[in-house]
């Protein structure tokens, strides 16, 4: 990373002749890069992520410009995906493929740097050091502890390294040691401070060295270059070694190869050859370590795994070579040395070998045991953990669609039938005439992420949609998707440079910055403010037609939060806070409105999903039928509406599970008969349909006509209990709810 400048590509290739090939001007101020295969992740400065393409060095480019509302500062990268960290305390995720945002976690203040050691990113802050999984590409919180130390007067960000269960952070004067035994938990071993005021970063090589960039001073002043430092025993120890002196100031550092480059300011980039060549002629030693069982060794079938080599030698270990089936899949010179692949199909055979091979700076090598590998199979079926946008987003503009799974799929069974796209239509709801299927898309699959890809040929236009993963989706096991799954969200399609929520032409009307997400800088996206206090975002209130910069858009003395404008029940606090459309009352279009499932325990969103207890109608209508000893149950008849009814019917010993026959309507009914053995279900019979009814017997042998009672909703529900002695119907006929629900005990 090179400042105003850009990124500059140099091959290295010969570590005595480095050459530059490629320079790329990015529009902000690149202060750090990480690379993932071909593509590299700048974070620059105030213009957020640049993502650059170095498939053709020569010809590297800038694939995606990302505006982050932030100034971005710190980056890391795995698994096809950057973590950039701002300066708003923010981590976000970006899919460095497409450029896509897909989260945003605030972690803590100011993000000082980033590292990812297997599964977890390492989040270094001033006085604390986070954990973070990362597992399927989502970010979710671990741990934690305090770092002490401070920055310096020079205002130089900390810097973080981390492996082989260590971590390093600097400070001002020093740096601590973090112990990573338990990875989602790290603890302080020491703080080792010193009497220069210049540190900037410390970076292992996993044999028992650091290199460090110290100076005296934080300031520019004075020299700053590179020392080399005792880490062992353990690597919990601080031995200075020597100093290596730089003719610019050492600013950063990377150990590859058993080299160091240094970044050195104006003087550009130096290696350092920090140890003679090993003439030892003793080989490293080597063990591998995995994210599935090597004693005995088994993983499940067409898993992404991932393998370290636990390396030491008496002088450095230079890189690691991993071979699959003696085939080999990567060379790591980095530490700490990892290698990741997708494990083999039981289809095609029923283990695989692992191995790998180190090697130390003088051409001293050792490999692993074999490890044959059990290829045990897959029983867990794909489930999808986050998707872009996410359920109930609002976006300026989309033409990508990602669904992230938990693990491999079959690409033969993702195709446009099992990852759709629907759009509402002007009616806003889904499931009605003016539907219409967006065909334009191409989906993909890709590995690296397990993220299924649904490319559109142009951003959608404005409204509400539906995306869709269905079975038979399936994982290389052929475990298919247990159930469809869908996510719904809004497009603005106005042009939205920053893609905040906001459209340009607003932002302009409201003071704010059209080229910048937050512009303000306090870390909140300028679409997710609340200008006006109300409760309601402000992209939310400018998507369904509410003035952002009033709490009382129509005047009519009701705050716009506690608006209901469908009568629903819901105010808009709630519709916000649920993902559902405030101007219509049934969201996900299943016949029950958006109140009625939430009471329910169901999801709004999702028209497979139907209350699973009862609804009460409004205002709520309770029917008692007052009852004698000699009740049948195969006297009472009950006839409803659609959509779905859930019946319980808590039974006694001498109800009989076999006497209960129900006839259902569409969408289905659950039904709940927590009886006894003794229970006949012949004895109840009903028929459902619309709307809602809520039927509770609860049976004893000695059953009390006093005991039924039984909710309904509107439009009218009519029950009939036929047939009971010393009874007439006008001693019981009754006409309740509204509409009216009409009872009727016949003599």
């Amino acid at each position: 990373a090179d400042s105003e400048a850009g990124v500059i590509i140099v091959n290295v290739a010969s570590a005595q002749g480095p050459v530059r090939i490629a320079q790329v001007d990015t529009p902000g101020n690149a202060v750090r890069v990480a690379c993932d295969g071909n593509l590299v992740a700048v974070a620059d400065g105030a213009s957020g992520l640049a993502v650059v393409d170095i498939t053709d060095p020569p010809a590297a480019r800038i694939l995606h410009q990302v505006d982050l509302g932030g100034i971005a500062q710190a980056v890391a990268t795995g698994g096809g995906l950057a973590y950039v960290g701002l300066d708003s305390g923010h981590v976000v995720s970006v899919d460095m493929a497409s450029g896509t945002i897909l989260q945003r976690l605030k972690v803590g203040t100011s993000i000082q740097d980033l590292t990812l050691t297997g599964d977890i990113l390492y989040v270094m802050v001033v006085g604390h050091l986070y954990a973070l999984d990362t597992v399927g590409g989502e970010l979710a919180s671990l741990g934690g502890v305090d770092a002490p130390g401070s920055v310096g007067a020079g205002r130089r960000l900390l810097r973080l390294s981390a492996g082989g269960n260590r971590a390093y952070s600097s400070f001002v004067s020093g740096f601590n040691i973090f112990d990573l035994s338990n990875p989602g938990q790290p603890t302080l071993i020491r703080q080792n401070g010193t009497s220069s005021f210049g540190w900037i970063q410390i970076v292992p090589n996993g044999s028992g060295l650091a290199i460090a960039c110290v100076g005296p001073n934080s300031t520019d002043d004075g020299p700053h270059d590179v020392s080399s430092y005792n880490l062992n025993p353990g690597g919990t120890n601080a031995q200075f070694i020597t100093t290596f002196v730089t003719p610019g100031l050492a600013t950063a550092v990377a150990i590859y190869d058993g080299l160091a480059y240094v970044a050195d300011s104006v003087s550009g980039l130096q290696v350092v050859n920090y140890l003679p060549f090993d003439n030892k002629k003793t080989p490293p030693t080597i063990n591998l370590s995995a994210n599935f069982p090597l004693s005995p060794a088994q993983a499940e079938e067409g898993k992404l795994v991932r393998v370290t080599a636990d390396v030491s030698d008496d002088v450095q270990v230079r890189s690691v070579e991993f071979y699959l089936n003696g085939t080999l899949i990567g060379i790591d010179g980095n530490f700490p040395f990892e290698s990741r692949f997708i494990t083999p199909s039981l289809g095609t055979t029923s283990s695989f070998k692992l191995r790998a091979k180190a090697t130390d700076t003088g051409g001293n090598f050792v490999w692993t045991e074999e490890y044959d590998v059990k290829l045990v199979p897959d029983a867990t079926p794909p489930r999808v953990k986050n998707t872009f946008p996410t359920a109930g987003a609002i976006v300026g503009a989309a033409d990508t669609l990602i669904a992230y799974l938990s693990e491999p799929i079959n690409t033969s069974t993702l195709g446009r039938d099992t990852f759709t796209l629907v759009y509402a239509g002007a009616d806003g709801l889904f499931g009605t005439a003016d539907d219409i299927t967006v065909t334009n898309g191409a989906p993909s699959w890709r590995a690296s992420v397990n993220g299924a890809i649904l490319t559109l040929s142009s951003n959608l236009p404005p409204g509400f949609y539906q995306a869709s993963l269905k079975p038979p989706i399936s994982d290389l096991a052929g475990n298919p998707l247990l159930q469809p799954v869908s996510w719904q969200f809004w497009i603005l399609g106005r042009e939205d440079s920053d893609n905040d929520g906001v459209p340009d032409n607003v932002e302009a009307a409201l003071g704010l910055d059209p080229h910048k997400a937050d512009s303000n800088g306090n870390g909140i996206l300028d679409g997710d403010e609340d200008f006006d206090g109300d409760g309601l975002k402000n992209s939310w209130e400018l998507l369904f037609g509410y003035d952002p910069r009033s709490k009382d858009t129509d005047g009519n003395g009701i705050p716009d939060g506690q608006e209901d404008p469908d009568n629903d029940g819901l105010t808009n606090l709630r519709e916000l806070a649920l993902h559902t459309n405030p101007f219509v009352a049934d969201t996900d279009g299943d016949g029950w409105p958006d109140e009625a499932e939430v009471t329910g325990g169901s999801d709004p969103l999702d028209a497979n999903s139907t209350p699973k207890l009862w609804l009460v109608s409004i205002p709520p209508v309770q029917v008692v039928v007052p009852g004698a000893p000699s009740f049948e149950f195969g006297q009472l008849s009950t006839v409803v509406g659609q959509p779905s009814i859930t019946v319980v019917v808590p039974g006694a010993p001498s109800f009989q599970l076999g006497d209960l026959s129900t006839v259902v309507g569409q969408p289905p009914v659950a039904l709940v008969v927590p009886g006894a053995p003794s229970f006949q279900l012949g004895d109840l019979s009903t028929v459902l349909g619309l709307p809602s009814l809520s039927v509770v017997v609860p049976g004893a042998p000695s059953f009390q006509l006093g005991d039924l009672a039984t909710v309904v909703a509107q439009p009218p529900a009519s029950v009939v209990v036929p047939g009971i002695a010393l009874q007439t119907e006008s001693s019981s006929g009754t006409t309740v709810g509204n509409p009216p629900v009409q009872v009727k005990i016949s003599p």
